[in-house]
């Protein structure tokens, strides 16, 4: 999922957003694009002491002809070493021996003709 860079009027890294959000602040005029690649949109109002940040890392993928970066939120725990629920171990809601509801629909299905 692509993310787009956001700096506040200060120039502090604030959290970043979704495309969509970003062309929504772009065209009321409330932001302006601050650097092409990566792609990054400087708030013209909003100050880092207004605003709520949530901890982010930045990981690097050293690949063969070309660097890709990713910011990773800290407290989400994707991106990371370990962790995450095993879906083996997850209990099924369901009584034992009763089918998910779409199996029961596709057998109580009246017949094409």
């Amino acid at each position: 999922m692509s993310r787009v860079l956001v700096l506040s009027s200060d120039r502090q890294p604030l959290d970043p957003c979704h495309p969509a959000r970003a062309r929504q602040l772009l065209t009321a005029g409330k932001a302006a694009v601050f650097r092409r690649f990566p792609f990054t949109i400087i708030l013209q109002t909003r100050t880092a002491a207004e605003s709520r940040t949530h901890p982010h890392r930045l990981k690097l993928d050293p690949g063969s002809q070309t660097t890709g970066i990713a910011v990773v939120a800290e407290a989400s725990g994707r991106g990371g070493v370990g962790g995450g629920t095993d879906p083996s171990r997850v209990a099924d809601p369901r009584p034992a021996g009763q089918a998910c509801p779409a199996m029961i629909r596709a057998r109580t299905k009246p017949p094409t003709s």
